[in-house]
């Protein structure tokens, strides 16, 4: 910044604050700030949270399907034991 004074240039010098007619120091260029990226908690917390929602209906699933072959494998041997209780049974008429 310069200003006139009287036909004389004079500048102000940043790192005195003052006014000097031969300060020809430039203010220092700050650099640019770099953002950093940050990492959240919420974020850690969603995605730890969405493993554990994996693993739930995993295993849900896996549950379903034991119980499912479970009741097949019941079925059978219910199939099974009819078909020999008729073979068993003597008819009476």
């Amino acid at each position: 910044m310069a200003k006139s004074k009287g036909g004389k240039v004079v500048e102000w010098c940043s790192s005195f604050g003052k006014q000097r007619g031969d300060c020809l120091i430039k203010p220092p260029v700050k650099k640019n700030t770099i953002p950093i990226d940050l990492k959240l908690h919420n974020d850690i917390r969603a995605v730890e949270r969405a493993r554990f929602a994996h693993q739930v209906a995993e295993k849900r699933r896996l549950i379903k399907q034991y119980k499912m072959e479970r009741e097949r494998q019941q079925k059978l041997e219910e199939q099974e034991e009819i078909k020999r209780l008729r073979k068993e049974l003597i008819p009476k008429a």
